[in-house]
C-alpha cells in the first residue's frame, strides 16, 4: 500500500496563479477517509447520498494533479448514466481555469500539467476491450455493482503507469444491489474471492478497502427529512440498500428478499436426526458451474419447511461426476 496525504487540490493556471480547487470541493470526513486510504482497490459507499460520485471524480483530479503526464479513466455502465453523474459534476464543479482543454466528442480532459482524464462507458460486456493497450494510473467505476466481475478483472490489467514513483490504483463507488452485487460484496465486504475468480490463491484481502458511508455522512442530506422519507417509502430491498446500505440484500438477483437473520441458522441449532426426510437438488451446470444442495425437512423450522443443510459448487460436471460427489458426501 502507498501512503496518502490529506486531500488538497491545487493547480497552477497559465498565468502561474494557484487555483484552489478546495473552494469547489471540501470533502466530508467520510470522503476524506476514502481519499486517504492507501489500498490498491477501494470501494466507497453503501447507502444513497454520501457523495460517492463526486468523491470519485475528485479522486481522479487529485491523481492527475499529483502525477504530471499521467492518464486516468472514469466509467459508468451507460452514456446516459455518465452524462447525468460524473460529467454533470465535472461541468458544474470544476472551474474552466483549472484545466487546459476538454474534448467534448472524446470526453477527455487535459489538465494543466499534461495529465488527462477520460470519461467513458461500457454498456456491453465486451466494451471494456476498447481500452486494450491503454494504461491508466487511476481507474474509477461509478456504481460498480452495475459492472460484471469479468469487466472489472480486465480493467485491472489496464491499471498501470510507467511514471517513476507513481502508484496505480482503482476505486469503485456504489450502492448494494444490481448484477454485480455478489462479486463486489465478496471482494470488499466479505473479503473472500467471489465465484468466477479464476485464481483465488492470488486474492489478497489487504489490497481491498471498503469505506462504508451512509446518508448521515453527508451533511447536506443528513437533515433532509423529505429525502429520508422518500428513501423510507421505497420497496423493502431498495430501502435497505439505499437508506441502510445493507449488503445482505440481493436486488437484481433471483432471491431479492433473502435475509441472513431470517433465512439462515447455525448448524448446531438444526438438530438433524437420522429419520428426518432428506433429498438432493442439482443444477447440472453443463456450460456453467454446477451446484448441489442437500435438503432436510425439520419440524422445528417453519412448519417443516425444507432446510438446505449443505451445498457444493463445482466446475462443469456430468451426471457420473455428480453421482460420485453424492456418494462421497
Amino acid at each position: 500500500m502507498a501512503p496518502r496525504r490529506k486531500f488538497v487540490a491545487l493547480h497552477r493556471n497559465g498565468s502561474g496563479r494557484t487555483v484552489n480547487l478546495n473552494l469547489r470541493y471540501a470533502p466530508f470526513p467520510r470522503q476524506e477517509e476514502f481519499h486517504r486510504s492507501p489500498a490498491k482497490y477501494r470501494l466507497f459507499g453503501g447507502a444513497a447520498g454520501p457523495g460517492k460520485s463526486k468523491a470519485l471524480l475528485w479522486e481522479a483530479i487529485q491523481q492527475a494533479r499529483e502525477t504530471p503526464g499521467s492518464d486516468s479513466l472514469l466509467l459508468r455502465r451507460t452514456y446516459q448514466e455518465l452524462e447525468s453523474s460524473l460529467l454533470a459534476h465535472f461541468r458544474r464543479d470544476v472551474p474552466r481555469k483549472a484545466y487546459k482543454s476538454y474534448n467534448e466528442s472524446k470526453h477527455v480532459v487535459t489538465w494543466l500539467n499534461g495529465s488527462t482524464t477520460r470519461f467513458g462507458y461500457c454498456r456491453n460486456e465486451n466494451d471494456v476491450y476498447q481500452y486494450q493497450g491503454a494504461e491508466f494510473l487511476f481507474i474509477g467505476l461509478d456504481e460498480l455493482t452495475h459492472f460484471t466481475l469479468k469487466q472489472w478483472q480486465f480493467l485491472t490489467s489496464r491499471n498501470r503507469c510507467p511514471i517513476p514513483g507513481s502508484f496505480p490504483c482503482m476505486a469503485g463507488a456504489t450502492n448494494p444491489g444490481n448484477i454485480g452485487h455478489a462479486w463486489v460484496k465478496a471482494l470488499w465486504v466479505d473479503k473472500t474471492p467471489p465465484a468466477g475468480f479464476e485464481r483465488p490463491e492470488l486474492y489478497d484481502p489487504q489490497d481491498y478497502d471498503f469505506i462504508r458511508a451512509r446518508l448521515d455522512d453527508n451533511p447536506i442530506y443528513a437533515n433532509d427529512a423529505q429525502y429520508r422519507r422518500t428513501l423510507e417509502a421505497l420497496p423493502e430491498h431498495l430501502r435497505r440498500a439505499f437508506l441502510e446500505g445493507d449488503w445482505d440484500v440481493f436486488a437484481g438477483q433471483y432471491f431479492d428478499v433473502f435475509d441472513v437473520g431470517r433465512h439462515t441458522a447455525r448448524p448446531e441449532d438444526l438438530r438433524l436426526e437420522p429419520w428426518l426426510p432428506r433429498w438432493i437438488s442439482i443444477d447440472w451446470g453443463f456450460h456453467h458451474p454446477s451446484a448441489v444442495y442437500w435438503h432436510c425437512a425439520i419440524p422445528a423450522f417453519s412448519d417443516q419447511s425444507p432446510v438446505a443443510s449443505k451445498s457444493t459448487n463445482t466446475g462443469r460436471q456430468g451426471s457420473t461426476d455428480h453421482c460420485e460427489l453424492k456418494t462421497e458426501n
